[in-house]
């Protein structure tokens, strides 16, 4: 497992958007240009790299830049498949008999209250 420079956390991980506004920048400083500006509070977002306080992420859509960590949070949100084209379930259990909670669309954002991986 690679480990970040500047936190030593798992690269690659995920975390979300803090803020309701948040520019993504082609480099890791407010001198670069603002390659996207995302107004989705709690949007899930990989971190790919560090740079002192400046993390490089990729969105659901694989658009990539940087941002600054102050944008960030690790509060744990998930996004249904994108490249769905239909509603999915989301079961009470990883099983396919398992009873269905609810129905999702596509591109639905989640906070994910605690996960157990198998």
């Amino acid at each position: 497992m690679r480990k970040g420079r500047e936190t030593g956390l798992a690269i690659p991980r995920f975390v979300s958007l803090k803020s309701a506004r948040a520019r993504m920048r082609i480099g890791p400083a407010f001198e670069y240009a603002v390659k996207w500006l995302y107004q989705a509070s709690g949007l899930p977002l990989e971190i790919t790299e560090e740079y002192g306080n400046w993390r490089q992420v990729r969105d659901c859509d694989g658009v990539s830049g940087w941002m600054h960590r102050s944008l960030l949070s690790s509060d744990g949100t998930a996004i249904v498949g994108p490249w769905l084209t239909k509603m999915t379930p989301l079961r009470t259990q990883a099983k396919r008999t398992s009873f269905t909670k609810a129905e999702l669309e596509p591109r639905v954002r989640v906070r994910i209250r605690s996960c157990t991986l198998s």
